[in-house]
């Protein structure tokens, strides 16, 4: 599992139209890439990323290098009036794309790729503003361990927790063409994170806060809305800026980190080896955004089952235990939560999870 951070260059190919280009990169073995960006779309403008996956000379029997079809992995814009969306039904060559994840097409290859390249389209606003494209990361995995074959973590011995201000996607309402927040778990759960990161003094707190440490922890106005609402001003924000036009809702996992990057912040996929690797992420005051699986029996804890869900990862107890934000509480009141360590890990790591996934969001260096 590597991420691997790609710049380019790009050269007009007319008025309204650039392309940028970086050279291929050589990885470790890969079945899957997920490509997210770091970019700036003025009003007007939109971005097509494009991505292609190889095996090179050192992997071919035959000496030479074999490459996939170009795939589009996203065609999107921070533009209210532009409708972001993924690109279904692509007939390829060498590589499929299941919503934001290019998956490798082995048989047709002859194995797992070892290169991804990457290009994209930007397009300029009648205006001649061009959007600015600073980075693509790309996530290449192979396949994670099934929930038989995981050997759980050993825990660090330290009580850590991180205060985010609790929210709710079950108080946040209807949104019309937006469904209704029982489903807006990744836009919640990126809330309460970026809402963290924008208050500098709310980065970490004593696992057991005091009085002042829970008011600072609680949702602002911003952040919770007025009851009679129904949902939350942010969150709404949130939602509409990771919306998927094609996948028709919020939980493209690049989509989600992509919009967080444009919004200044150093924001990329990655996946963890276990929870021990969350745990120095959460030393060094950086919460993060699993995604998860697991039914009623696998976490009864949780009081809910899921085929997908994504929480933010705020904490650990001194017994290794995992404390997190879930935003499938009922209540605000409710998010702050603790879950069994081995049950989270296996819902969370193996392949049955997301084998690992999480959204690093974090400020800039």
């Amino acid at each position: 599992m590597t991420v691997t951070h790609v710049r380019g260059e790009s050269r007009a190919l007319d008025a309204q139209v650039h392309r940028w280009q970086a050279p291929p990169v050589h990885l470790r073995v890969f079945t899957e890439a997920i490509p997210t960006w770091t970019a700036l779309t003025p009003p007007g403008t939109s971005i097509e990323i494009r991505l292609r996956v190889g095996r090179s000379a050192e992997a071919e029997p035959s000496g030479g290098s074999r490459w996939s079809d170009w795939a589009v992995l996203a065609r999107w814009s921070t533009d209210p009036g532009f409708c972001s969306t993924t690109v279904p039904g692509q007939a390829l060559h060498g590589i499929r794309v299941d919503a934001d994840t290019a998956v490798v097409d082995t048989a047709v290859l002859g194995g797992a790729a070892d290169l991804v390249e990457v290009e994209a389209l930007l397009h300029a606003a009648p205006s001649g503003a061009v959007p600015v494209l600073e980075r693509v990361s790309v996530l290449t995995r192979g396949p994670a361990p099934r929930r038989p074959e995981l050997a759980h973590s050993v825990p660090r011995g330290t009580n850590l927790e991180l205060l985010l201000p609790p929210i709710s996607q079950r108080q946040q309402g209807e949104l019309p063409g937006y469904g209704a927040g029982d489903v807006w778990c990744s836009p919640t759960s990126l809330t309460m994170l970026l809402d963290f990161l924008d208050r500098a003094d709310r980065r970490s707190g004593p696992a057991d806060p005091g009085a002042d440490d829970a008011a600072a922890a609680a949702p602002a106005t911003s952040a919770s809305g007025p009851e009679d609402e129904g949902g939350s001003p942010a969150v709404r924000t949130t939602l509409r800026g990771v919306w998927d036009h094609a996948y028709d809702g919020a939980g493209n996992w690049a989509f989600n980190t992509a919009w967080a990057a444009a919004r200044g912040y150093d924001a990329f996929l990655d996946t963890l080896p276990d929870l021990r690797a969350g745990e120095e992420l959460l030393a060094a005051g950086e919460p993060f955004i699993a995604s998860v699986t697991f039914d009623a029996a696998e976490l009864p804890e949780a009081g809910y089952e899921t085929g997908g869900h994504l929480l933010v990862v705020s904490g650990v107890t001194a017994g290794g235990d995992v404390r997190v934000h879930d935003p499938a509480a009922p209540t605000a009141a409710a998010v702050r939560r603790i879950y069994p360590r081995a049950a989270f890990e296996r819902a969370w790591l193996p392949r049955e999870g997301s084998g690992g996934l999480v959204y690093r969001v974090r400020r800039r260096r």
